[in-house]
């Protein structure tokens, strides 16, 4: 079974980007989890429905307050310092926190498709 990323919202339509970001909680049951996904595909869902697929190509590890700017300001779509910590802080993620910056890559969905069938094929036989 093809693992799933959740978003509530496609904040900055980031996930209509080739590559985008989520910032997420760290807790050591995702790390090792991320960790052990890094090169997978993954099923993308907003709102539990399906958006696309992505494969994820890094994890980064560290407290929020040591990502840059500019990459939260893009994860969520505001610029202003401000409102992109009040976004995050709805999330429970504070400039102490740890967290998990997951870098994805889109994948086309013919690819998806074909891998899939060729998956069904071979389980068949």
């Amino acid at each position: 079974m093809m693992p799933n990323i959740k978003f509530t919202h496609n904040w900055n339509n980031k996930l209509d980007c080739f590559v985008f970001t989520t910032i997420r909680r760290s807790f050591p049951s995702k790390d090792a989890y991320y960790d052990a996904q890094i090169g997978n595909v993954f099923q993308v869902m907003v709102k539990g429905e399906l958006h696309s697929y992505a494969t994820l190509r890094t994890v980064y590890k560290g407290a929020f307050e040591t990502i840059h700017e500019i990459i939260k300001a893009l994860d969520t779509g505001v610029f202003d310092p401000e409102q992109y910590k009040w976004v995050f802080k709805g999330f429970g993620i504070t400039d102490k926190t740890p967290v998990l910056l997951l870098v994805f890559q889109n994948v086309d969905h013919a690819d998806i498709e074909a891998w899939e069938d060729e998956k069904r094929r071979a389980e068949s036989e």
